[in-house]
């Protein structure tokens, strides 16, 4: 039987920021998340130009049986084009220099997700036996700290650098380096893919709560996009949820009682 999934979006504009630098295209064979960068430097065209290039070629170029190689292929040179279509526009408008963005991309098939990025938007698979776990490593300095021990990752979210990202779409080859990962889902499995107005903010295990206690219905994306509100977020914040229609339980049924029950037991006999 085909997998059919059940998309849902939510989106809100920085306290500081004139318009909202994110743009977004989501639904049931495709999601694009870019987060625009530059502000003044026109963040939200860079964004738009981004996501408008990346989802027509995905909808011309998406036909049922693809390869996995064929989607990561495809998937590629999307974000390759909107990186030319970026340096382009900056070419025309000289004033817009230093724009650019982040970006996202999550294709289903089937049951299988394939994700490209490049910079540091996210995106997260939640299981309820599993947990949370990031599919993407952001293209960041303050992740390179981490990942030569300087920092911890809890220190990263009040580094004084965390904003500088060192791959992002529209700086030209040197910079549009993007990566690629793919899964396979099971059933019970919610796809997040957000900006960082969400991951910048909130830790993995909050994000992993608010979907243990939420309900599995429409309405997921707001709730994150809350919680993100909550821990002070002031950035633009975009988050898309998916999940199979066979995943649309309630949140009190005994299946999110009894994770939340296992996890918090697992956290105090680790404090013990």
């Amino acid at each position: 039987m085909e997998t059919r999934y059940v998309v849902d979006a939510a989106t809100s504009k920085g306290r500081y920021h004139k318009e909202n630098e994110d743009s977004c295209v989501s639904n049931e064979r495709f999601i694009v998340v870019a987060d625009g960068m530059g502000g003044e430097s026109d963040g939200n065209v860079a964004s738009e130009i981004a996501v408008s290039v990346i989802s027509r070629m995905l909808e011309e170029g998406l036909q049922e049986n693809l390869s996995g190689g064929e989607i990561r292929q495809l998937s590629m040179e999307s974000v390759r084009k909107a990186d030319d279509g970026i340096m382009d526009y900056i070419s025309s408008n000289p004033d817009s220099f230093g724009m650019g963005t982040t970006v996202v991309i999550a294709v289903l098939e089937g049951r299988h997700l394939y994700v490209t990025w490049c910079g540091d938007s996210r995106c997260y698979v939640y299981s309820r036996d599993k947990g949370i776990r990031s599919l993407t490593k952001d293209h960041s300095y303050v992740q390179e700290l981490i990942d030569s021990g300087d920092i911890t990752v809890e220190e990263s979210y009040t580094h004084p650098d965390s904003n500088i990202i060192t791959r992002f779409v529209g700086g030209g080859e040197d910079a549009c380096v993007p990566d690629f990962v793919s899964c396979e889902l099971d059933d019970e499995d919610i796809v997040i893919v957000c900006s960082d107005g969400l991951s910048g903010y909130c830790m993995d295990r909050d994000i992993e709560d608010t979907v243990a206690e939420a309900s599995g219905n429409e309405g997921l994306s707001a709730c994150l996009l809350d919680l993100a509100l909550k821990h002070g977020s002031d950035d633009d914040i975009t988050v898309v949820t998916v999940m199979s229609e066979k995943c649309r339980i309630p949140a009190g049924s005994p299946v999110f009682g009894w994770f939340r029950r296992k996890r918090h037991q697992k956290i105090s006999s680790s404090g013990n």
